[in-house]
């Protein structure tokens, strides 16, 4: 099963493994296992810092479930680094609390000049293209 793989090899910073399940199928970066958490918590769960970006660069939607199960991810022991990319990409703010403002992380995206992950958002969320963020 797919969906299981890629929390596994999430959950053991198998970045080629990871790489390889994007490429054959892009959804697979916001696939839910059985308890409703994505790639990206087990990849921060365990600290694994490459794989965690590898999805945000690959569109992962980092707002999935009002933000809450990265929430828990960030606050795991020693996951400064993690929690920092988290915090630059939009899906925590600076006091560690969630987001669930995909627009917000799209624009935060194009402000850092992140042409990856600018164009797999707009190809999963072709919406964004013409989205306010709610501010103007």
């Amino acid at each position: 099963m797919t969906d299981a793989t890629i929390h596994s090899a999430c959950a053991r910073g198998d970045i080629d493994r990871v790489r390889g399940l994007i490429a054959a199928d892009p959804a697979v970066v916001d696939a839910d296992d059985e308890h409703q958490w994505r790639p990206i918590f087990h990849a921060a769960l365990w600290r694994h810092v490459d794989v965690v970006r590898l999805l945000i660069e690959s569109g992962a939607d980092i707002s999935a479930h009002d933000g809450y199960v990265l929430h828990y991810g960030a606050e795991v022991p020693d996951n400064k680094a993690i929690v920092t990319m988290l915090v630059q990409h939009g899906a925590l703010e600076a006091h560690v609390r969630p987001t669930s403002d995909l627009s917000r992380q799209f624009l935060v995206a194009l402000y850092f000049g992140q042409t990856q992950r600018v164009k797999a958002m707009l190809s999963r969320h072709p919406h964004l293209a013409t989205e306010t963020d709610g501010i103007g």
